[in-house]
Formats: structure tokens, C-alpha cells, sequence
């Protein structure tokens, strides 16, 4: 093998390392931005069922966790509805009911299994983000 032989074939294996360097870090990319988005669909999902339940309160009561509840399963994160009946997903509400000290207040919290498209190469097949909320009223 020439010199010239010996430099073209370490080209070709350093232009192959950093094609998969690339691809690894497009798919890191491409997976957290999921994982990120997935997050804020969820925290848009708990703010909106906590101020909702928080709403009934003092207006209906015995309708905070119903109405807390519909009102999320109303928001999608990941392309389904945030509810306990959606692969993947829990949903937990607990209220507070106002007292004579301390005014009531709702809290939301809910959990979604994400799958990642392209990061299950490097073994990681999915991850669970979380989003909490708290409403009350004054």
C-alpha cells in the first residue's frame, strides 16, 4: 500500500466516524425535543384542569375532581388525551377543601411514558416526564 492508499482509506474512516457521530446526535436531538414538547403539552394540560377544578371550589364542590379531570382528559400530550384511560398516562387530582383558616386549593399531577423514535438505538426506549399543578382559591 502507498501512502497515498493509506491516507484516502483514513479519510474514508474518519468521514464514516463522523456520519454516526451525526446521526447519534440528530437522534438525541430529535427525542429531547419530543420529550420537551410532550412536557409542555402535559403542564398546559394539569394548568388547565387545576384552575377548572379550582374554579368549582366554592361554586360546586362535589364536581372539583370530576370537572378537574374532563378538563384535562379535553388537553392531548403526545397525541392523546390526558387521562387515565390513555396508554401511558396517569392522572391524579387532590383537593383541598377550603376551611375557615386556609382556602381550598386543587392539585394536579400527571405522568406520561414517552416513546422515543430514534434513541431506543442507544438502548433508551422511552421516558416518563411529569408536570404538576396547584389552583386555589383566595
Amino acid at each position: 500500500m502507498t501512502r497515498r492508499t493509506q491516507a484516502g482509506q483514513l479519510s474514508g474512516l474518519i468521514l464514516l466516524a463522523v456520519a454516526l457521530i451525526a446521526a447519534l446526535a440528530g437522534a438525541f436531538i430529535v427525542d429531547s425535543s419530543h420529550l420537551h414538547a410532550v412536557r409542555k403539552e402535559l403542564q398546559r394540560a394539569t394548568d388547565a384542569a387545576a384552575l377548572a377544578g379550582a374554579i368549582d371550589l366554592y361554586r360546586a364542590p362535589d364536581d372539583v375532581e370530576r370537572h378537574a379531570l374532563q378538563t384535562a382528559a379535553e388537553n392531548k400530550a403526545d397525541g392523546k388525551p390526558v387521562s387515565d384511560e390513555s396508554p401511558g398516562m396517569d392522572v391524579n387530582i387532590n383537593v383541598t377543601p377550603p376551611g375557615e383558616s386556609e382556602p381550598g386549593r386543587v392539585e394536579v399531577t400527571a405522568q406520561a411514558t414517552v416513546s422515543h423514535s430514534l434513541m431506543h438505538i442507544l438502548g433508551r426506549s422511552y421516558d416518563t416526564v411529569t408536570a404538576r399543578s396547584v389552583a386555589g382559591s383566595a
